[in-house]
């Protein structure tokens, strides 16, 4: 299960392995595995073109992109899913991510399935500038209608490492999550978040500046 049997400390698992995990053997219907990310603000970097950075990953994790989503069984009851996987450069979030991810929503949101989406990440993509940033409005608003209108059930599942203002919390033993957040009159940082024994604790860096 990949955790220590000394000291309960939990591994690093790929996202093929938490899929295998998750759901029942022979139910994973892979959904839109044809999409890349391609180079759409040409981004410019001293140590290597973007194309080939995406293909150094390509080559090392076997996956096409940071996600992998797909509809499946969880003891017999039909779900879709989506896993990101934080080896694939950080798990951060590009175009095809983002796109990935509402097309899940969506297609849960049609076929009235429960949605679970395991988050591994590092935040958006900065190789994609604004176009990355643009993703979690366009996942919000899937959301939105699959939540609100649609009153479906959805699961969020937070795993480490996870940075950035992404998705929910589940209970990881001795896990740290960063955030950003930005609230009504001033600028803060929630510096540290730790789960466990079913007790969050957040560390909080505040600032009085107003807008």
């Amino acid at each position: 299960m990949n955790i220590c049997e000394q000291c309960g400390y939990h591994l690093k698992i790929r996202s093929s392995d938490r899929i295998e995990l998750s759901i029942d053997p022979g139910t994973w219907g892979p959904m839109d595995e044809d999409m890349i990310s391609l180079d759409p603000i040409e981004f410019q970097s001293e140590e290597e073109l973007y194309k080939d950075r995406i293909d150094f990953y390509q080559r090392k994790t076997g996956l096409t992109e940071a996600i992998q989503t797909s509809t499946g069984q969880l003891n017999g009851i039909p779900i879709a899913i989506g896993v990101m996987d934080f080896q694939f450069m950080g798990g951060s979030m590009g175009s095809v991510v983002g796109e990935k991810i509402t097309r899940l929503i969506e297609y849960a949101s049609n076929n009235f399935l429960p949605l679970i989406l395991v988050c591994a990440s590092g935040g958006a993509r900065m190789q994609e500038g604004s176009l990355s940033l643009m993703q979690m409005a366009k996942i919000s608003s899937a959301l939105y209608d699959y939540q609100s209108n649609k009153k479906l059930f959805y699961v969020s599942i937070l795993t480490s490492p996870t940075t950035g203002d992404l998705y929910l919390l589940t209970s990881i033993p001795r896990a740290s999550y960063p955030f950003l957040f930005d609230h009504g009159r001033g600028q803060g940082k929630i510096e540290k978040l730790t789960l466990g024994l079913g007790i969050i604790r957040l560390e909080l860096m505040t600032s009085t500046t107003s807008r």
